[in-house]
């Protein structure tokens, strides 16, 4: 790795930066990218905050998430930093085209594990699968190289780690992210940051709820709980797919389910799934056969056909996975 590819050097020498993170962004994607975005202003650094799409809807309430783009800036920066993308195509493709031909240094902060080889695309990468949150790597940069923490940062990686734990509660959640939130906490008001993530909901999103969870399919003797998003259901309430997000978890919590699946119609017979598992399923396994990844506890992948279609093939893998 060249000198002017390392991020210390960077922060010294660049005058103007991109920061991004994955399409559909989430909690962690917006949380990091913000972050970032605080630290590398802070330092005198013209940045870039871009997202292929927006930003989701409860956590616009970040500082400095109005400060995000939708559109490429005319002159290129003199690096790019892509956050929690599990792979550098997931920025979407006109920010994936221009670093795939840039000279530019191009720099990762993920804590994904389904990029098996991230220097064949950038020069600088800070990888953790054990980490629980990608804005914990962020954390620990900073704090490694001396930056301060300012409320914003706080704010940003607070915000970034609840949202990627569910609150604390999920596998993921360990040591680390206890004691960095317990080093942040004095900063910030926790109370604010769980109401507006999860307490803050437009009327028509529990409308829609409730017809999704009078949906639900229980499948392989009530190990894994399915349901379905419908197009014309988001149209009907004025919503979006950020408004739909969380609904997963209801499925998943329901007594003696070990995976939740959520089938978001994108067009007709085609569909984005979310997954979610507990137990002694691992619902990248799942994902895979179908063409997706992620992690043991959090997948996805796209499927062509209909709902009850992917119920059936769902049943069968699921029940084949959980003999594993």
């Amino acid at each position: 790795m060249k000198s002017r590819s390392d991020l210390p050097t960077l922060l010294r020498t660049a005058r103007s930066a991109l920061v991004a993170g994955h399409v559909n962004p989430d909690g962690d994607s917006v949380g990091s990218s913000l972050a970032l975005y605080h630290l590398f202003t802070g330092l005198g650094i013209t940045t870039t905050l871009y997202s292929a799409e927006p930003y989701p809807y409860n956590f616009l309430f970040l500082p400095g998430a109005d400060k995000v783009v939708h559109e490429l800036p005319l002159i290129e920066p003199d690096f790019y930093v892509v956050v929690d993308a599990g792979s550098p195509q997931r920025v979407g493709e006109a920010l994936y085209r221009q670093m795939s031909v840039t000279r530019r240094p191009k720099l990762f902060f993920d804590h994904h594990v389904s990029y098996r080889d991230p220097g064949a695309f950038f020069d600088q990468s800070f990888l953790d699968d054990a980490a629980a949150a990608t804005a914990l790597l962020v954390y620990r940069f900073m704090k490694q190289h001396g930056h301060p923490v300012t409320r914003e940062i706080a704010v940003a990686v607070y915000a970034a780690v609840m949202s990627d734990t569910g609150g604390m509660r999920y596998s993921s959640t360990n040591r680390e992210a206890f004691a960095v939130l317990a080093e942040l906490v004095d900063m910030l008001e926790p109370w604010e940051i769980a109401a507006k993530i999860w307490e803050e909901v437009p009327h028509a999103q529990l409308q829609l709820l409730a017809e999704v969870l009078a949906s639900i399919r229980l499948l392989a003797g009530g190990k894994a709980a399915l349901f379905e998003i419908r197009r014309e259901q988001l149209e009907r309430y004025k919503l979006g797919p950020d408004n739909v997000d969380t609904f997963i978890n209801y499925a998943r919590a329901i007594s003696g389910v070990e995976v939740a699946m959520r089938f978001r119609e994108l067009a007709p017979g085609r569909y984005k799934v979310s997954m979610r598992s507990k137990g002694n399923i691992d619902a990248a396994k799942i994902s895979n056969e179908f063409g997706g990844g992620g992690h043991r506890n959090a997948a996805g992948f796209e499927f062509a056909g209909s709902f009850d279609d992917a119920c059936k093939l769902v049943e069968e893998i699921v029940a084949r996975v959980a003999c594993q």
